[in-house]
């Protein structure tokens, strides 16, 4: 099974960025039942069950990385763990300590991604930033690609810049 996993605070405008992701990939796109959509937000040990059957893991973040607001990273195998190794919010912690405890119980990935933007924001607020809202169509992109490569299409049409700005303008935590 491969496992897409959204991550973050949907409170602190851009760092719900992963669940955002993950609301949208499962309102217009289907996956095959091999692919696990999973709204993370900040836990961490309750995804260890679900992690522990994933044979691919793709996470979906946002990523402080010092570059422009709304840059896009792709990170993948070790630079995962050396990334999640750098706290910046409680539940990259959460993260960090679930991959960690995988590990050291022999758990490898074969594949093991990080998909994420760069926040313009992290402040209070359930909106995402123009810069991280923009990145949305080229998390799609990638995700499809990782997910193609995998043997998993993702059927279906990414949301267009209408229905991602309606989306963004009607969230609800």
């Amino acid at each position: 099974m491969l496992v897409v996993i959204g991550v973050g605070n949907v409170l602190l405008s851009d760092e719900g960025l992963g669940v955002h992701v993950v609301k949208l990939l499962s309102r217009h796109f289907h996956l095959p039942p091999e692919v696990s959509l999973v709204d993370g937000g900040t836990l961490g040990w309750e995804l260890v069950p679900e992690l522990e059957k994933a044979r691919s893991l793709i996470i979906v973040d946002a990523i402080s990385g010092g570059k422009a607001p709304g840059t896009v990273y792709q990170l993948e195998g070790d630079a995962v763990l050396r990334y999640f190794r750098q706290k910046i919010s409680a539940h990259e912690a959460g993260i960090q300590e679930v991959l960690a405890y995988l590990q050291m119980k022999g758990k490898r990935f074969e594949q093991l991604v990080v998909l994420g933007v760069e926040p313009q924001t992290l402040e209070t607020g359930i909106a995402l930033s123009a810069p991280a809202a923009c990145a949305l169509p080229e998390i799609f992109r990638r995700l499809s690609k990782l997910l193609q490569a995998e043997g998993y299409p993702m059927a279906g049409v990414p949301p267009t810049t209408e229905e991602l700005h309606q989306y963004l303008e009607t969230m609800v935590p």
